[in-house]
């Protein structure tokens, strides 16, 4: 069925769900009771499969917006405060992270888009011309770059893994909060971050060290790299959201998005604490290129899985089909 009739259809239920959590508001938090904890399931349950069948076929429109957030509310009043962090933690990644970052497909696109665009340009311009480098980076930073010396060294560890994953959260949190300048500053840490990554890979290249290179990149860099996308997609997100708010008022369209994207950003997070723990241990080890390739490849089927298929649910019940 088309958006318009799959709204008409179910929208009763979304509200009747909307008022009990409306109620448990103004009760101040109070415990729901009997037959409104039964009636609170399953209309969460009722919503979640409406969820997954608006994620499959019309992700990117207001009403799957809405039920996202709709369904994260339902979810918190009813397993926050069971089973523990433990248990909500696990729920969030596997099945509520990926779920959000599918539901922004068309955003996750665009701001791979964008960062692979910068790091096409850096890389040509540095091909052309090495000094193409000094205008992407202070010189003192530049010399630190000998592509004839780069392969696996001593390291203190620990200290390389820490300061990695500041760096890397710093540039995540600032492509996020770059939707409060309506997007701009988020297309500006994509392209850059590209941009450096595609220049070094250029001075690389010229002196033929790209296999070396990429041994030192591609282990952490599938895990950093989506990371950095998923902090755009949220940028990008709650720009649009505010410039566009669709049939909702601008107030509240922001408001859903930014819930969706609270969660993205969470994500992140503990994302860029396993690339940056792979970058501090495994990137200066004295393993083989080909394990290091290997590992790399491993990790690019996991995020594709990951994010393809956790937290699916089954599909839209025949009841709920448009007959």
């Amino acid at each position: 069925m088309d958006v318009l009739s799959f709204r008409r259809r179910y929208e009763g239920e979304w509200r009747a769900l909307e008022d009990l959590l409306r109620g448990r508001m103004r009760g101040r938090g109070a415990m729901l009771q009997g037959d409104r904890i039964g009636e609170l399931t399953r209309l969460y349950q009722e919503v979640t499969s409406h969820l997954s069948y608006a994620r499959a076929y019309f992700p990117d429109h207001d009403a799957t917006v809405y039920l996202n957030a709709l369904a994260a509310r339902a979810h918190l009043v009813l397993y926050g405060k069971q089973g523990g962090q433990w248990r909500n933690a696990g729920h969030f990644f596997a099945a509520d992270f990926p779920a959000a970052v599918r539901s922004c497909g068309a955003f996750f696109a665009l701001s791979w888009l964008i960062m692979l665009s910068g790091m096409a340009v850096g890389f040509i311009a540095v091909l052309l011309s090495r000094n193409s480098l000094y205008a992407f980076l202070p010189a003192s930073f530049v010399h630190l770059f000998h592509p004839s010396e780069a392969g696996p060294h001593v390291v203190n560890a620990p200290l390389m893994a820490s300061s990695i994953m500041s760096h890397n959260i710093e540039v995540t949190v600032l492509s996020f909060l770059g939707a409060f300048t309506l997007g701009l500053f988020t297309v500006y840490e994509l392209y850059f971050n590209g941009l450096l990554l595609g220049a070094l890979a250029a001075l690389f290249s010229r002196d033929h060290r790209s296999l070396m290179f990429w041994s030192l990149i591609l282990p952490h860099g599938f895990i950093e790299l989506t990371a950095i996308s998923i902090a755009g997609t949220a940028g990008l997100l709650l720009a649009y959201r505010w410039l566009v708010p669709g049939r909702l008022t601008r107030r509240e369209s922001f408001r859903m998005a930014a819930l969706t994207g609270a969660r993205l950003l969470a994500g992140t997070m503990v994302m860029l604490v396993i690339a940056g723990t792979i970058e501090g241990f495994l990137t200066p080890s004295t393993l083989s290129i080909s394990f290091k390739y290997a590992f790399a490849a491993c990790t690019a089927v996991l995020l594709v899985l990951y994010f393809a298929f956790a937290g699916r649910r089954g599909s839209f019940r025949r009841s709920h089909s448009a007959g």
